[in-house]
């Protein structure tokens, strides 16, 4: 049983030191604010004391029976604090030992799925007291939600609305972290951070420092992803070597760390070599296939340069600008040479064994001599007739059965005259003078000469695009 002076000693304090007017009491004062039913003031007069709740255990507090709302104890075991019933649950305040403030109900510092109130973490797994330190070896203000364990599927979040800053996204013990995307009950990566610092978006794999592939892993199929870039007015040993910027000329450049390079990239129409053996990275092999076997934009390229239903063929060729159409594939690398492609140049004087045994042909001309010779002459008249049977007359010496009427007829019988001789054609073996025509065979065959340098093997490619 308590003392029974103590206690009356405080009742007669106490009604020396309030006022009944409104039903309000003070302690320590006289005139207790008006929104107070009770107001104690810590004064000199008091020595500064303080209010001091009832002091129990954890059991204790738990044993209460039908608390109050509002109804406030200390605990003085276990963690230790203020705490306050809010109706439905006990409420931890504060804890001025170790600085820690609450992020559940129950007073524990921990949280379950199945305890009353407001659950804020899942119950796997079970996390100490929300922690809020400035020490020396913390950030200011900070918040440190930390597992009793890193193993499979122990992953802790902070969530704000559908989004939630993820520990181990992956959910196999690693320390990576994730911002992911909840939409019902699927969770997706949307930037993703792994225990190596590789920054994935789009992917919780990523193979670079920074990887916006969505299968990065992939060599012939690394996925979608690409990288904006904006422009700045920077200089290049601010930007640092290696920063990448657009510029509004619509190229890239890179900084060197002391000045910006333009990027080279290709443009609709370049040709160019290599070793290559198919088409790669918007580059298009020129063997001759069908313009319709590339893809609809790389078809479009094409019909735009002035390439018709087939790519050219390339195999062979040389790269030259000779004036013919652009595109097109002509001449050949043989050449066949005629008479006039060879230099002027006389053969030697060729001779032969044998003596060439041959006739010729002489045939002399006519020729005139003086000599009488066997003949007979012609006899005339002079203004004679001769005249026929029917009595036609005729002028001159005729032959035939004619009666001749002239009585005079005159005959050169000296014979005065030149005889034309004849002498027959005949062959003669003498040599005689003369030339011959000798024609010495080159021995060659006509065959067409390669006149295709030593080279070396390459495709030749034009860019398309892809």
């Amino acid at each position: 049983m308590r003392p029974i002076l103590p206690t009356l000693k405080a009742v007669l304090l106490f009604i020396g030191a309030h006022s009944f007017a409104l039903g309000q009491v003070g302690i320590g004062t006289t005139s207790p604010d008006a929104s107070a039913r009770l107001q104690i003031d810590a004064s000199a007069s008091s020595n500064a004391k303080g209010f001091l709740p009832p002091r129990v255990t954890a059991s204790e507090r738990s044993a209460i029976a039908t608390p109050a709302a509002g109804l406030m104890v200390y605990q003085t075991d276990g963690t230790k604090g203020l705490y306050y019933y809010d109706g439905s649950a006990w409420i931890y305040v504060i804890n001025a030992t170790d600085g820690t403030l609450p992020v559940a109900n129950g007073g524990t510092g921990t949280t379950t799925a199945t305890g009353t109130g407001n659950v804020v973490l899942s119950n796997a797994p079970t996390l100490n007291t929300l922690v809020v330190s400035s020490g020396s070896d913390e950030y200011p203000n900070s918040v440190h939600i930390l597992p009793t364990t890193h193993a499979t599927s122990k992953r802790t979040s902070f969530r704000i609305d559908e989004w939630l800053f993820l520990q181990d996204h992956a959910a196999n013990g690693t320390k990576n972290f994730s911002i992911t995307e909840r939409n019902g009950g699927s969770f997706t990566s949307r930037v993703f951070i792994n225990v190596g610092g590789n920054v994935g978006i789009g992917t919780t794999t990523p193979n670079a420092k920074l990887d916006l592939r969505t299968n990065p892993t992939s060599t012939t199929n690394p996925g979608a992803g690409y990288l904006g870039l904006g422009t700045t007015t920077a200089a290049a040993g601010t930007a640092g070597a290696g920063a990448l910027r657009y510029t509004t000329s619509g190229t890239l450049e890179y900084s060197n760390g002391t000045s910006w390079v333009p990027l080279a990239s290709p443009s609709y129409g370049d040709v160019k070599t290599g070793i290559q053996t198919a088409d790669h990275s918007g580059w298009v092999k020129l063997n001759g296939r069908a313009k319709s076997t590339l893809t609809a934009s790389q078809q479009t390229q094409a019909t735009a340069l002035g390439i018709g239903s087939n790519l050219p063929n390339a195999t062979d060729a040389f790269l030259v600008q000779n004036g013919t159409t652009l595109g097109s594939v002509s001449g050949s690398n043989e050449r066949t040479l005629s008479q006039a492609n060879l230099p002027s140049y006389n053969l030697p004087i060729a001779t032969t064994a044998s003596s060439g045994g041959h006739t010729h042909w002489v045939d002399p001309s006519p020729v005139n001599t003086s000599t009488n010779g066997n003949h007979n002459h012609a006899g005339y008249t002079f203004g004679g007739t001769w005249t026929n049977g029917s009595g036609t007359q005729f002028g001159g010496l005729q032959a035939g059965p004619w009666t001749l009427n002239q009585s005079s007829l005159i005959i050169d019988y000296n014979g005065n005259h030149d005889h034309s001789v004849d002498i027959p054609g005949f062959t003669s073996g003498s040599d005689g003078w003369h030339t011959h025509t000798v024609t010495v065979a080159s021995g060659g065959s006509g065959t067409a000469l390669n006149i295709a340098p030593k080279s070396l093997s390459v495709n030749t490619f034009i860019y398309l695009g892809l």
